[in-house]
């Protein structure tokens, strides 16, 4: 009887620890201060603005989001939207991926020649793929009421991140 109880026991453990998953690793990335500028924006050679920027965003592989704060100052108009496109290299184009345009709607970029937003994406692996983003494939633009000066956005800021944790 003990013996068959031992059994029993040591099976249904066992059973226990082969069926346990383990959970996966929190692994949080950051990109902070990068540059927003017109030299970035596609294609080049990118009209000349006096316009400057930076870029801070974090992505939590466990939540599958990104959050970022984008701040500009000295644009030659007030800005009218913000995109996240990609996958693209710098120096090329990507498709709209996330777009905030000025609107009646709350969470839209503050019409103005300096100011900041920000704003989180769901990295999905369907339309944003972590690797894409991990690899430095997105990226953000910001685009103004000059847009017959600047068609493609008049700053631009590649998305890329280092591990923090």
């Amino acid at each position: 009887m003990f013996q068959r109880l031992s059994i029993i026991v040591l099976s249904v453990a066992t059973v226990a620890a082969v069926s346990c998953k383990k959970s996966p690793e929190t692994v949080t990335y950051a990109g902070t201060n990068l540059p927003l500028n017109a030299a970035q924006v596609a294609p080049t050679p990118a009209v000349a603005s006096p316009a400057t920027g930076t870029l801070n965003a974090s992505y939590d592989n466990t939540t599958r989001t990104m959050s970022y704060t984008v701040t500009w100052s000295n644009t030659t108009d007030s800005v009218t939207a913000i995109r996240i496109q990609g996958p693209a290299d710098g120096g090329y184009n990507g498709a709209i991926l996330q777009s905030f345009a000025n609107s009646t709607t709350s969470n839209t970029p503050p019409r103005r020649k300096s100011g900041s937003f920000s704003q989180s994406l769901a990295v999905d692996n369907v339309v944003v793929k972590e690797t894409e983003l991990l690899a430095g494939l997105y990226y953000v633009t910001v685009y103004t009421k000059a847009s017959a000066a600047y068609p493609t956005g008049e700053l631009r800021g590649q998305l890329t991140f280092q591990r923090s944790n």
